[in-house]
This record gives structure tokens, C-alpha cells and sequence, in this order.
């Protein structure tokens, strides 16, 4: 080594120097990379667009920075609007940021017909005084950053709105419409509740007699259970998105003002259970949610039904039911009912022992789409049910122990996303049961 200093005329003081500045400069750039984690800041290309690509933030919904929801002058000044094109007649204060790529968000008005405008810009022309726009259908990932679109929704008393060419209800987003433009929307519906086009459910009734025939030695018998009430049916829908792709997708079933009435007339020995085969379809027209491309379509259906199992003869009137119910469909299920007895019982005759289940089997679903393709699904069949129980005590006391439980059951499936991020489960006989009326009666 000191052979080699020397033919290179370079003194071991001078070596030493230079190593010494090498060492320095690796520890300084290492000490760099370890403030630079420490800091959290952005080292990959990825990370660095997920930053620059968050936009302006509506209500609970972050936009792509590329996104410009039309404002009341610039919705007036375009003249025309279909799939591929959208037209402004003048300039205003939004369309010198136009550019190929951007993301144009906006609801027009002309007379009783709406359009939902979303588009992404492919080109851009200037003719006269017109701007001229070729357009296309945006991914949602290029539209919605992240954030969380949720309420409830009633479809009681509600009318449906020509959308797009389609008659849909409308839900509005805070922010991506304006008060003159929602206003507008608020007098059609008005109009067309007007022109008897609204859906009347308050609630749900229904009114069912089941009959049993059946035969004790040679003597035929027929058997009776009545049910009368019905309920009120609500939406609770929740979508999050995080970083451009659907997050979470979850529908919560409501049923309000539930209301059982029940008469039994037994002749003999019985075990049955009845459902009709015919569904009451609930008419729900699909949900438009703003001009976000956004459309909810659910669908519920109801049917009441009837088991009883009884020995001996009975006649009664069971205490009416109020209440309501809920059944949440999604990654974390969540089912309660809440029941409370009123009223009076009413027991004329009663031979033996009587159980039964009488109450409400519901089918519903929800459908999620993003202009015309399908990303998410969920749905449930259940019954919402009270169990009486009827006991005759076998002594010469007479007495009657009278039990009333509410039930809620279910079966439940979920689907959402976009491939590679697919999330989808199911859940089989989910169920709970509570007690509603316990009693000792002297009969």
C-alpha cells in the first residue's frame, strides 16, 4: 500500500482527507433518507399523484383536482348536451380551465326534464362565440377521490323526476347542485305529486285470514288465524369511497310503524304454517344521487305468514304489536327489532295449548350503478315475526301463561367494487328474539 501512495504521488495525509469527505457525504445522505421517512413525505411516483390528484371538497365528498362542477352561469350557457358532446353558447368564468381531461359535473334544466351532466373532456373547439366539447363517460376513479355518501331515504309521498330520459327519484348532493337548480327540481316533483304520479305508502297494509281445514275422527274442521297491520318502508343507504375506488357499500332496511293485530279461531288439534306465494312488491323507482352518475335501485317485497301448532280449542285476541324493525346488509351486519305489546288481551275459550309465529317475510335488495355499470349489490330475505305461547296449566286452577316474543331473522349477501378490489360475503340465519308480554292469567 505504501508502494502505491508513492507511484501515485499522492501522501497518506491526503488519503486520509479524502476518505474522510467520502465517509461524510454517505452518513449526511443517509441521515437524509431516514428525516425523509420520518417525515412521511412522498418518495414514489404513486404516492406523489395520490396527493396532487385530491381536488375540491364537496359536503363528505373529495373530487379529483381535474373536476369542475358547472356553476348556475355556466349551466346556462349550454345549449347542448348528449354522450359524446357538450356545447356552450359563450364563455364564462369556468370554461378557460377547460382542457382535455377534465371532468365536467353539472345538472341541467329544460322545462321538466333534467340532465345529469357527467363528462370527460377529449377535445376542445371554438366556433363564433361557441365552445364545443367531445366528451366521454369518466371512470369513477377519475371522478371520486374519496369520502362518503349517505341519508335516508322515504319513498313515501315521493314522485319521480324524467332524468336523463329515465323517471328516477332524486336524491340531491350538497355542493353539486345549486339552490336555484334544486328549487326547480323541488317544483317538478311537486308538479307530478300534483298529477298523482307520487308513491303512497303509509304504510304498507295488509289483511289476511289464514284458513285450516282438518278432521278430528269423521268430523271435518276449519281453523282460523287472522293477521291485519302493516309497516312503513325506508332507506338508509351508505357509500364510501377511498383513494378513487369504492370502499364500502352498505343498505340498511327500515321498517317503521309496524303494527300486528291477531285473531285465532281454533276447532282441534292443528299444526300449520301458510305463506301466499304472491309477494307484495313495494314500487320503488331507482334513486338518482345528484350529478354524481350515481344510481341506487332497490327493490322490497313483503308477504304476511302464519305457523300454529295447537291442542285442544282456542279463541282469542292477542294484545296488538307496534314497533319497528331494521335489517343492515353490508360487510358488518346489523339486525334489531323493537316491539312493545298495547292494548288488551282478548281469550274467550281455550282447551289446551296454542304456539304459533305470525308476521311479515321480506324480501329486499339494492343495486349500485355508476352511470351504466353495476358495482355493488346487497339483499336480504327475513321475517320480522311475534311468537305466542299459550300454556293451559293440566290442575284444576285454569291458570294461562301467556308468553309473546318478537323475532327478527334473516339470510344476507353483499357484493361491491371493481375488480382487482372486489369485497363480497354472506350471512346465514342471523337472528334475534326478545320477549314482549309474559303473564299469569286466571281463565
Amino acid at each position: 500500500m505504501k508502494n502505491f501512495f508513492s507511484h501515485c504521488g499522492i501522501s497518506r495525509k491526503l488519503y486520509q482527507v479524502i476518505l474522510f469527505s467520502v465517509f461524510s457525504i454517505l452518513t449526511l445522505s443517509s441521515c437524509s433518507q431516514d428525516n425523509l421517512m420520518e417525515n412521511d413525505t412522498p418518495s414514489s411516483p404513486e404516492l406523489a399523484y395520490r396527493k396532487s390528484a385530491v381536488g375540491k371538497t364537496i359536503g363528505n365528498i373529495t373530487l379529483q383536482q381535474n373536476v369542475i362542477v358547472l356553476n348556475d352561469e355556466s349551466i346556462s350557457s349550454v345549449s347542448k348536451v348528449n354522450n359524446q358532446s357538450l356545447t356552450f353558447d359563450y364563455k364564462t368564468s369556468q370554461t378557460d380551465s377547460i382542457k382535455v381531461g377534465t371532468i365536467i359535473v353539472g345538472t341541467k334544466i329544460t322545462g321538466d326534464n333534467i340532465d345529469n351532466i357527467l363528462a370527460k373532456v377529449k377535445a376542445v373547439s371554438k366556433t363564433n362565440n361557441q365552445i364545443i366539447l367531445q366528451t366521454s363517460t369518466p371512470k369513477l376513479e377519475e371522478f371520486i377521490f374519496s369520502g362518503t355518501i349517505s341519508g335516508i331515504y322515504d319513498p313515501n309521498g315521493k314522485a319521480p323526476v324524467n332524468i336523463n330520459g329515465k323517471m328516477v327519484n332524486y336524491i340531491p348532493i350538497e355542493g353539486m347542485v345549486s339552490q336555484n337548480v334544486l328549487n326547480k327540481i323541488h317544483n317538478i316533483e311537486a308538479k307530478n305529486i300534483a298529477q298523482h304520479k307520487s308513491i303512497t305508502l303509509n304504510p304498507v297494509n295488509f289483511d289476511k285470514t289464514f284458513s285450516f281445514d282438518h278432521q278430528t275422527g269423521i268430523t271435518n274442521l276449519t281453523s282460523s288465524v287472522s293477521l291485519k297491520g302493516g309497516f312503513t318502508p325506508k332507506i338508509k343507504y351508505n357509500i364510501n369511497f377511498f383513494e378513487s375506488r369504492l370502499s364500502d357499500f352498505h343498505i340498511n332496511f327500515i321498517l317503521d310503524d309496524i303494527s300486528f293485530k291477531t285473531k285465532a279461531n281454533i276447532q282441534g288439534n292443528l299444526g300449520y304454517s301458510k305463506s301466499p306465494a304472491n309477494y307484495l312488491n313495494i314500487p320503488i323507482a331507482p334513486i338518482a344521487i345528484g350529478p354524481t352518475g350515481l344510481t341506487l335501485s332497490p327493490t322490497f317485497s313483503a308477504s304476511p305468514f302464519v305457523w300454529v301448532q295447537a291442542s285442544g280449542k282456542a279463541e282469542l285476541t292477542l294484545i296488538d304489536i307496534a314497533g319497528n324493525a331494521n335489517l343492515l346488509v353490508g360487510k358488518d351486519p346489523e339486525f334489531n327489532i323493537n316491539l312493545s305489546p298495547a292494548g288488551n288481551m282478548g281469550l274467550t275459550q281455550l282447551e289446551g295449548n296454542v304456539s304459533a309465529e305470525l308476521g311479515i317475510e321480506a324480501k329486499g335488495g339494492a343495486g349500485l350503478q355508476f352511470v351504466a355499470a353495476s358495482i355493488a349489490n346487497s339483499g336480504l330475505k327475513g321475517k320480522i315475526s311475534i311468537l305466542p305461547s299459550l300454556q293451559l296449566s293440566q290442575d284444576s286452577s285454569k291458570k294461562v301463561t301467556i308468553d309473546i316474543n318478537g323475532k327478527v331473522e334473516t339470510d344476507m349477501y353483499y357484493k361491491f367494487g371493481v375488480s382487482p378490489y372486489v369485497y363480497e360475503g354472506s350471512f346465514s340465519i342471523l337472528k334475534k328474539e326478545v320477549n314482549l308480554y309474559n303473564k299469569n292469567l286466571a281463565f
